[in-house]
């Protein structure tokens, strides 16, 4: 087989690099013994999910989720891995709860506090096998727990999280078949090599918002309904806001498809033959007709004229949006255990309508899209 001079050195190194890390895989993971690692990933500390695919035809017995690694707050000066935490010591004596993972119904199958690692494994009734496992930390709870703003959370968290996914090896023997499979990535390292390289497939900035929006609500609802059981309009504001949210996603989406695929030259010409179709009409049906399709037309010129500018500005309503939530959520946690005044919560659910004024101003102005 001829290999090109350059990727003949890759295709040794990937043989190499494999061969030594089956080996050290099974000395340095006596936890994982019978298990190899298939992919890992860097949890951010923004909050943001990052997910892994399970590998297809795995059971879920099979399966081991890894976290491991320190951050560290320096709001509160400590320091915190997957589950334990330190208080005044430098010890990890205390555990928290500022990662989540998905599915959350994962259970502790082993752990080392000494090196911040945890294994985690799907229940023993886990009859399906899930499409992906993911984690997060809960910039919400740093919020809810410190009182202060998503912002601040995120500056002052440093350090390193990881997700890893390890399979079970199955018993195959390590003899020949391992050799074939080696020289099979080795083959794959010089396709990848000589193919275009492709950014990773990740989650849109728009539903990156959503998933933190629904998030929010959450959490909003949970302390409300916590507090005070008659509280059915500002639930009810709030639930309007999320389906807002929602709805506004949908449009922003449609938008950025249509500055994609939209012919500026044609809307123009469509613009200008419409309105010398409104200078002849002479029946008002007719006029009132092309004036409103005019209208469309031109805004929709008008968005498309600075993309980038109108894309800024509709993600920001979306940041609005999480903001509201969270200044409702840290109002009513303020209220200690209680929804103190109705002047204080008329002005919370004033905040929220506000907010809706805004949100449908912007679903109207994108509707031309559609």
């Amino acid at each position: 087989m001829y290999i090109w001079r350059g990727e003949r050195w890759i295709f040794l190194g990937v043989v190499m690099t494999a061969a030594l890390a089956l080996g050290a895989a099974a000395v340095a993971e006596v936890d994982l013994k019978g298990f190899q690692r298939v992919a890992e990933i860097e949890v951010p500390l923004t909050g943001r999910e990052v997910a892994i695919e399970l590998p297809r035809g795995a059971k879920p017995e099979d399966i081991r989720v890894v976290l491991a690694g320190v951050f560290k707050c320096s709001y509160d000066r400590g320091s915190y891995d997957a589950l334990r935490a330190t208080t005044d010591s430098e010890d990890f004596d205390r555990e928290h709860g500022y990662v989540e993972w998905s599915p959350a119904g994962m259970e502790l199958a082993d752990s080392d506090v000494s090196t911040h690692r945890y294994v985690l494994r799907l229940p023993e009734n886990t009859r399906e096998l899930p499409a992906s496992v993911s984690a997060w930390i809960d910039v919400d709870q740093f919020v809810t727990d410190f009182i202060i703003t998503p912002s601040d959370v995120r500056q002052s968290l440093s350090g390193t999280l990881r997700l890893a996914v390890w399979r079970a090896r199955g018993g195959s023997p390590a003899g020949p078949m391992a050799v074939v499979g080696l020289l099979a990535l080795g083959v794959v390292a010089v396709v990848l090599v000589r193919r275009r390289n492709r950014p990773p497939v990740a989650m849109s900035d728009v539903e990156e918002h959503l998933r933190r929006i629904d998030r929010k609500y959450e959490s909003a609802m949970g302390t409300i309904e916590g507090q005070r059981e008659d509280t059915f309009e500002l639930s009810s504001e709030l639930e309007r806001l999320r389906d807002g949210a929602r709805e506004l996603a949908k449009h922003i989406e449609a938008f950025r498809g249509a500055a994609r695929t939209v012919d500026r030259e044609q809307l123009d010409a469509e613009i200008a033959r419409m309105e010398r179709q409104l200078e002849q009409a002479d029946r008002d049906d007719v006029r009132d007709e092309l004036e409103a399709t005019l209208a469309a037309k031109r805004k929709l010129r008008d968005l498309l004229a600075d993309t980038d500018a109108s894309e800024a500005r509709y993600l920001l309503r979306l940041s609005k949006i999480e903001s509201t939530m969270d200044a409702t959520t840290m109002w009513v946690t303020g209220q200690e255990q209680r929804l103190a005044d109705e002047v204080g919560e008329d002005r919370a659910i004033a905040e929220i309508e506000e907010e809706l004024k805004s949100l449908d101003q912007a679903i109207e102005e994108l509707k031309v899209v559609d």
